[in-house]
């Protein structure tokens, strides 16, 4: 599983959304600091097999002035993708990056049995 950061389409944020069914859209490719209620963030684009195969969104979080405090926002996988280790094979990368990051809510049954899965305890 490669890794790329991007400036995310807006369309696998909607699948994330259409499959919680509860929330708010989590991110928006036309998001920019001088954006109303703008929230730093770093997004990723999972690719595999000559194809993309998901995403997730980091954001920041922290007060101004204040170390980051990063979140993981959202991660979605193309359901054929899910369970063959793609993001498990990430996750080591996403920890050296952001440390001890939070899962924001709402957090589905299949990601809290990978968090489980991967020894992840959320400190929030």
């Amino acid at each position: 599983t490669e890794i790329y950061t991007l400036s995310l389409h807006d369309a696998l944020p909607i699948y994330f959304l259409r499959e919680m069914h509860k929330g708010g859209l989590q991110f928006e490719a036309a998001e920019q600091p001088d954006s109303p209620d703008y929230v730093p963030y770093e997004a990723y684009l999972l690719h595999a097999d000559d194809r993309y195969i998901g995403a997730c969104c980091f954001r920041d979080r922290a007060p101004t002035n204040d170390p980051p405090s990063w979140w993981l926002a959202w991660a979605w996988l193309h359901p054929y993708f899910r369970s063959r280790h793609h993001l498990t094979n990430a996750w080591p990368q996403f920890v050296a990056s952001y440390g001890q990051f939070h899962l924001a809510q709402p957090v589905s049954h299949a990601m809290k049995a990978f968090i489980q899965k991967v020894g992840w305890h959320d400190e929030t």
